[in-house]
């Protein structure tokens, strides 16, 4: 079963500004549950774009008594992949559960994007 969400916000401030907030939301004393943000790499490529690919660890996946009762680790992973265009002024970060994978996959796509009404 394949359930899909689609969330539009539009924030008030320049496009640099929520994309600096986004690399900065973690970590936050407003979500303890982050545990570790590594970055795994980073290039930029040949049309000036960033890549960065990062591991997020997460705790509180389960109730700890489930799992105790499965033998894993309350602490969960995530893949995350960015791509930064400065030119374009976009922003595309994908990120898929690696915890519980074979249980269930869970994958998220945040698309930033400046408005056409904003010239900044």
């Amino acid at each position: 079963m394949t359930v899909e969400k689609v969330f539009l916000s539009l924030f008030s401030h320049c496009w640099h500004r929520v994309t600096q907030a986004v690399w900065r939301k973690y970590p936050n004393d407003l979500n303890p549950n982050v545990k570790t943000m590594d970055v795994l790499e980073r290039h930029v490529d040949d049309e000036g774009r960033l890549h960065t690919t990062r591991l997020v660890g997460t705790e509180g996946l389960l109730p700890s008594w489930v799992c105790n009762v499965i033998g894993m680790s309350n602490l969960g992973y995530a893949y995350e992949h960015s791509v930064v265009d400065p030119v374009k002024k976009t922003m595309i970060i994908g990120s898929r559960n690696m915890t519980l994978s074979g249980f269930v996959d869970v994958e998220e796509t945040l698309t930033y994007t400046q408005h056409e009404d904003n010239d900044k």
